[in-house]
């Protein structure tokens, strides 16, 4: 099903964009979250982790607020390749771009919640999904030993009519026997 992403005009986006280098590290740390021996990641590093979703990528070194923007970074790249209903589709895309009307107040607060809860919605998803592929798979694998299956029955109701038909002329050949150890006996 293809996605629609259109976007109301009357909508603007959240107060901080992970793209814009004045909204980085805005705690300003100066090493990373559990190693002070190393030094805190630059946006373009960061930049750079995000656009591979590398499955085993935490982000663990970065601050929360950094987190929440790579990690919805990574969301919203799942997000395009998972193909969802229209609502599933407009829950978790209001969850990753989160965005207020030009009417409401803005939250720091509300934000986080929800850019977290919709960040753990697409992981969610993805997860779904990958597993959903890795079964599809297995439909595949199934589909040919159940073919590898029929061909052996057939091998074997094909040996169980060869046994049939070998017993049937070992028992014709047990007369004949018999009927020449008779013929030789009376002769």
């Amino acid at each position: 099903m293809p996605r629609a992403s259109t976007r109301n005009p009357t909508r603007r986006s959240s107060s901080y964009s992970p793209v814009q280098e004045n909204n980085y590290n805005i705690d300003r740390f100066s090493h990373t979250r559990r190693d002070p021996s190393r030094p805190y990641p630059t946006l373009g590093a960061v930049m750079d982790r995000t656009t591979t979703a590398d499955p085993n990528e935490g982000f663990s070194d970065l601050g929360f607020r950094d987190f929440l923007q790579a990690a919805r970074r990574v969301s919203r790249c799942k997000l395009a390749r998972i193909e969802t209903n229209p609502y599933a589709n407009e829950f978790l895309n209001r969850g990753v771009e989160f965005v207020t009307e030009a009417n409401e107040t803005f939250n720091s607060v509300l934000e986080a919640s929800v850019l977290h809860t919709g960040n753990i919605g697409s992981m969610l998803m993805d997860e779904v999904a990958h597993v959903n592929e890795r079964i599809d798979g297995r439909h595949e694998e199934i589909k040919v030993l159940e073919n590898w299956k029929e061909d052996m029955q057939g091998v074997i109701h094909g040996q169980e009519d060869s046994v049939v038909r070998q017993g049937a002329n070992i028992n014709l050949l047990k007369g004949e026997l018999s009927t020449l150890k008779d013929f030789v006996t009376n002769t």
